[in-house]
């Protein structure tokens, strides 16, 4: 039940970036109806239970970067002072270190990293997490969150990887990186604007 709130919790944030240019009563409106055909059943189950039976459970760190929206969405008139956490810099990590995960669970990479044991796992994440607060505090902080939330068993009994970072997360951060170089070979910039 908690990957269908997560879900939820996930299109909203998608549909406010689409829709942040629109006035907020048309994004109010559009919201409640997206989120109502969701949720409402037309066969056995609604859009929502089966994008979690595709899916299944969302990482806690892709809700924490949807919370994140959310609340940058909600207080938009206010001033901002820090990058925001899914930066180019967070995006081609995140990309490197799910391509790693893809490899060793087809059994090319060196190191499965799903075979190992836990204690190693959660050291390697903590090493991941330093790198992600290196480029961007936010994000290296969110991790350590999602990190926490694997010691209190949040999601049940699951892999801490799927904490950290699943499918929708991996797919968003590679088109982010895609956007990112095609926008700048169509329009450059100075190469210090990267990270």
């Amino acid at each position: 039940m908690i990957g269908i709130v997560f879900y939820n919790l996930i299109v909203l944030a998608f549909m406010l970036f689409i829709l942040r240019k629109l006035p907020l009563r048309y994004v109010l409106v559009i919201l409640s109806v997206i989120l109502a055909c969701l949720n409402i059943r037309f066969a056995p189950f609604s859009l929502v239970e089966y994008l979690y039976a595709l899916l299944d459970t969302p990482s806690v760190m892709s809700v924490l970067f949807a919370s994140y929206y959310i609340a940058v969405f909600a207080l938009r008139n206010r001033k901002i002072t820090h990058k925001p956490p899914l930066s180019l810099g967070v995006q081609i990590l995140y990309v490197l270190f799910g391509l790693y995960l893809y490899l060793s669970a087809l059994g090319i990479a060196f190191v499965d990293i799903y075979f190992i044991d836990c204690p190693i796992k959660l050291v390697i994440l903590c090493g991941f997490a330093f790198v992600l607060y290196l480029c961007n505090h936010l994000a290296g902080y969110m991790l350590l969150i999602a990190l926490v939330c694997y010691m209190a068993r949040l999601l049940g009994e699951i892999d801490v990887m799927s904490y950290c970072i699943d499918v929708l997360l991996w797919a968003y951060c590679v088109c982010g990186v895609i956007w990112h170089i095609t926008k700048n070979t169509m329009h450059p910039q100075h190469p210090n604007n990267l990270l």
